[in-house]
């Protein structure tokens, strides 16, 4: 930055002779400051949008040098050759700053971020600071689904899936969840979601067919057609599983594959009923 005749340029790097006679505080004169009648140095470097100094008995050379310094960068009063190397327009970016500040918890808090795949989710959060992944507070994950949306999900690479359910987990603030019902096909899914705490609710949810979406489509105006009018999974695995997770106390490895089983058996037809099913467990 080139300087600005308007500014008094000093001739070398060191105290100026004004602060000089007037620098005077309790540690640069501890010997006579309580027998001095001149107020402590104010130096023309202080900037007016500096943290307020939480020692008034030092001046400004001494506290940034001695209390400031160790807490934040900030730089040396009397190393400074003129005051143009202040910041312009330094007002109008830390009023933009904090407008970022605000309208990012906002942003982050109030948002529900809906991802198609795990390895959207994957590529999200790698670039979330912990900071700011510690705000998202809702979440929808899906999977790939077919044009017709009948035929059952197929996961080419269980490895990326189960990595995105465990990144899950890292998401502190996470409130509300929405899964999609293919993460109970698996046993190593079921795993994967023990780990993960959501503050409110969890919710296992199932894709709408063909038929229902073409019966239904003068009706609605879908935005994400793929997913549109899915409806909330209720069955004993889906219940179990959410309890433990939106009140943050896991299942063990044992107790995660003991309910996958039991869907599984459902599912082919060994058993009719959940209640048949909790009975043939409690008997066993």
């Amino acid at each position: 930055m080139c300087h600005s005749p308007r500014f008094p340029r000093r001739q070398k790097p060191t105290l100026w002779e004004e602060d000089l006679r007037q620098n005077l505080c309790a540690h640069c004169r501890s010997g006579s400051y309580q027998f001095e009648s001149q107020s402590i140095c104010v130096s023309p470097a202080r900037s007016q949008w500096a943290p307020p100094h939480t020692n008034p008995f030092l001046c400004d050379l001494c506290y940034a040098k001695r209390v400031r310094s160790h807490r934040e960068l900030c730089p040396p009063l009397d190393s400074l050759w003129c005051l143009c190397a202040r910041r312009r327009d330094l007002s109008s970016l830390l009023l933009n700053r904090q407008i970022h500040r605000e309208a990012g918890f906002v942003f982050w808090t109030e948002n529900c971020f809906a991802f198609e795949e795990p390895a959207l989710l994957i590529d999200f959060m790698s670039v979330l600071r912990p900071k700011v992944r510690d705000l998202v507070s809702r979440m929808s994950l899906m999977t790939s689904v077919d044009e017709d949306g009948d035929e059952e999900p197929v996961f080419d690479r269980p490895k990326v899936v189960v990595r995105a359910l465990k990144l899950l987990g890292r998401c502190r603030g996470l409130m509300h969840l929405e899964l999609d019902e293919a993460f109970l096909s698996d046993v190593r899914f079921v795993r994967a979601l023990r780990g993960i705490g959501v503050g409110r609710s969890v919710t296992f949810v199932r894709r709408s067919t063909r038929r229902e979406l073409i019966s239904m489509d003068f009706l609605v105006q879908r935005v994400w057609g793929k997913v549109a009018m899915r409806s909330v999974v209720v069955d004993s695995l889906a219940e179990k599983m959410a309890w433990p997770v939106s009140h943050r106390r896991p299942l063990t490895r044992r107790g995660a594959k003991r309910l996958f089983e039991r869907r599984e058996r459902m599912r082919r037809g060994l058993v009719d009923t959940d209640d048949e099913l909790e009975k043939g467990s409690d008997s066993g």
